[in-house]
């Protein structure tokens, strides 16, 4: 049992005791209840439809960024283990011939 650090701590025998629950109350805490779930329904509701715009986004940016890759010459987009080969016809120029390289940096802003 917690140690009790002053009166204020006490408990009124009308706080401690359980209050029978009339009709009038029940209703209106299933009322109390029901307003309740139909708020977090509406709210489930908006942030699906949030989390279907931000993947629909994150898949247009993802497209438009490997548009550019190939755009630039790569092939692929590499962690920073492995060069990326730039994507040619087979002949060997001096711009085939190096590899370019493509590191993915973390910004913290």
């Amino acid at each position: 049992m917690p140690t009790l650090k002053s009166l204020h701590d006490l408990r009124t025998m009308g706080s401690v005791k359980t209050r029978p629950i009339g009709e009038v109350q029940a209703f209106i805490e299933m009322n109390r209840l029901t307003a309740e779930a139909k708020r977090l329904d509406h709210e489930l509701g908006m942030w699906t439809q949030k989390v279907e715009r931000i993947q629909k986004r994150l898949h247009e940016i993802e497209q438009k960024r490997q548009a550019q890759m190939l755009e630039l010459g790569y092939t692929r987009l590499n962690n920073g283990a492995e060069a990326m080969a730039p994507r040619g016809n087979g002949k060997k120029t001096a711009s085939s011939e190096t590899l370019r390289e493509l590191r993915q940096v973390t910004l913290e802003y």
